[in-house]
């Protein structure tokens, strides 16, 4: 009959040609909401690792830096305005760390020998040329303080010797390796720098 639509079939044949109910968009919604605040989740957590990953090897590099400035100094004449080694500090109160060379207070003549350097109070830090003073971790990582975290990582020539002191050691240097603590901001994943007494670096 011309007018009229006719839809044949059983009720539930009929509701389902209407679409879906708002119990089931509800239901939807609320799994696409969890599903994308997984992803979120998990994409953070991502970018945290690999940020972990590239500072920890931002500070190995830094400390391979040192090491090297350490012996392009031993070519060169010392003096009162010559540094006398190079090394890196660590700031676990401030989050950051930093290439330094090494002036002794004094300012002597000579550079002292590397056995008459006792503790770390008598380094006078200074910025290098050509390198920001404080390098920060990348956001989301953690610099993370431990009984037998590095501190300060001193490379004095002609070898060079490599002196080492704790965070919690006292000022003196140690013989013994040192640790430097890398954490995502969740704890989800951890780095472990090694640093040995003659001077070898790698990760744990």
């Amino acid at each position: 009959m011309k007018g009229k639509l006719f839809i044949s079939g059983t009720g539930k044949d009929k509701r389902h040609l209407l679409g879906f109910t708002l119990v089931e968009i509800f239901v939807v919604m609320a799994v696409s909401a969890l599903i994308a605040g997984l992803a979120l989740s998990y994409s953070r957590k991502g970018e945290d690792r690999i940020s972990l990953y590239i500072e920890s090897q931002k500070i190995i590099e830094l400390i391979f830096r040192a090491k090297s400035l350490s012996l392009a100094t031993y070519a060169n004449a010392p003096g009162s305005d010559k540094p006398c080694g190079y090394g890196l500090q660590l700031d676990y109160s401030a989050q950051q760390y930093s290439l330094f060379s090494y002036v002794p207070v004094s300012a002597p003549e000579f550079c002292p020998s590397p056995s008459d350097v006792s503790s770390v109070p008598e380094i006078s830090r200074e910025p290098v040329d050509g390198a920001r003073y404080a390098y920060k971790p990348a956001s989301g990582v953690l610099l993370q303080a431990m009984g037998d975290s590095l501190y300060v990582v001193l490379f004095v020539p002609p070898a060079p010797r490599t002196l080492l002191s704790r965070n919690f050691g006292g000022g003196g240097f140690v013989d013994l390796p040192s640790f430097v603590y890398l954490t995502t901001r969740d704890g989800s994943a951890t780095m472990k720098i090694v640093v040995s007494p003659e001077g070898q670096v790698n990760f744990q």
